[in-house]
């Protein structure tokens, strides 16, 4: 098949109606056939973890009326809106009941499942925000294709069997249409939910993009790719243009939060090159690949710590 782009947006991306809008113009940007791979619209996961928490149930009343609130704005802003509601009020529910059992009982394959709902919700929004847009799209369980072991929060992936699910669920479906799925999410054998650690939806496009055979896969965010400094926090902060794997780790690994510090492990075993945008403004990019030259003075930004 022709090539295949793997599409990654933050949370920060997928905030409300709006921002979703502006990520759906960069999935019809060309024809490839693509799989975007969603996290937790913003603020989302930590609402979910404080739920999950041992707090009086007047403030999961007002943390749960919050997530509803994020979310039924989007929905209501969809043309399919009735449909697409019944669909988000089935993932509020379990919400809801999680939480309950939560309350009365610590357990961490419940927690699994109710920080999982995030993206469940995320991708199925997103989807139908796509199809605003004209755009045959596909919320697709990344449970089929994610195969972990049984740590439930923090899951490691089995790479031969994700790469024998990809090519018999995903790969047949990716052709004539957008598989839009979830970050962060993995199953065991059992189908039992299991997490790949906070903040891994990064990590989870990596691993789509090697099982599929991607040669290049792109995460969006609300930052104009990968600077010197945090651009959030000082004007002094430079873009970098081009980035080489073994810089990127080292970001990674020190500190820089727009990249999940695992997500160059899959791209290093397959020489996949990805590109961290913004959202925002699809122009302005990092490109990080094997054949840029390793530029040994940018770690000296990372060893500052301020990112």
């Amino acid at each position: 098949m022709e090539r295949m782009d793997i599409l990654k947006f933050g949370g920060s991306s997928l905030a409300d109606f709006a921002a979703m809008e502006k990520c759906a113009a960069i999935v019809a940007r060309n024809s490839n056939p693509k799989d975007v791979v969603v996290s937790a619209i913003a603020d989302t996961t930590r609402l979910l973890v404080s739920l999950a928490q041992q707090i009086p149930m007047q403030d999961k009343e007002s943390l749960l009326q919050e997530l509803i609130n994020r979310h039924y704005q989007i929905a209501t802003a969809v043309r399919n809106s009735i449909a697409t509601k019944a669909k988000l009020a089935v993932l509020i529910k379990r919400v809801e009941e999680l939480t309950d059992k939560l309350t009365a009982h610590k357990d961490p394959k419940l927690a699994a499942e109710l920080l999982a709902l995030g993206e469940q919700m995320s991708s199925l929004l997103f989807a139908a925000v796509l199809h605003d847009k004209g755009i045959a799209a596909t919320n697709f369980d990344i449970k089929k294709v994610m195969k972990t072991n049984t740590d439930f929060v923090k899951a490691e992936p089995d790479i031969e069997k994700i790469k024998q699910c990809c090519h018999s669920y995903l790969l047949p479906i990716c052709t004539d249409q957008v598989i839009v799925t979830q970050g962060f999410i993995g199953a065991d054998d059992e189908n039992n939910t299991t997490i790949l650690g906070m903040e891994s939806s990064d990590y989870t496009a990596a691993l789509l993009a090697e099982a599929l055979g991607a040669n290049h896969f792109a995460i969006w965010t609300d930052v104009a790719g990968i600077f010197t400094l945090d651009p959030k926090i000082t004007n002094k902060a430079q873009p970098i243009a081009e980035l080489s794997f073994r810089e990127a780790e080292e970001l990674a690994v020190f500190g820089a939060k727009i990249l999940h510090p695992r997500t160059l492990q899959p791209a290093r075993r397959k020489n996949i090159s990805l590109c961290v945008g913004c959202s925002q403004n699809p122009g302005t990019r990092t490109l990080i690949n094997k054949n840029t030259q390793f530029c040994g003075f940018l770690l000296i930004f990372s060893y500052g710590g301020v990112f």
